[in-house]
């Protein structure tokens, strides 16, 4: 399996290049693009068919249940109700010295 990141989703062709290339199942090449938040990642492979093509790969005869509470999640993530001020506080440290 290959997971290929990239600033932007693989065009077929490339996906079609990579699978020749490095003799693997076009659908063990899946895209890994640069998303707004790390918990976009798992939809995206998803979207994919990642968990399927392990799940046969692997011989497992198990129906995933898919990422319905994930992407609860992630729309909370994503779309927040309320905005949250943090302060920091702390120390400088110039040349070891606390200053």
């Amino acid at each position: 399996m290959i997971v290929a990141r990239s600033e932007k989703p693989l065009e077929d062709s490339a996906r079609k290049k990579i699978a020749l290339f490095c003799d693997v199942p076009l659908e063990a090449v899946v895209s890994a693009p640069d998303a707004k938040s790390i918990y976009q990642v798992p939809i995206f492979l998803e979207e994919q068919g990642l968990t399927d093509y392990l799940l046969k790969r692997m011989n497992i005869n198990l129906k995933p249940d898919g990422l319905g509470d994930w992407k609860k999640f992630l729309n909370r993530v994503m779309n927040p109700k309320h905005e949250v001020k943090i302060m920091l506080v702390g120390s400088t440290w110039t040349s070891g010295i606390h200053t």
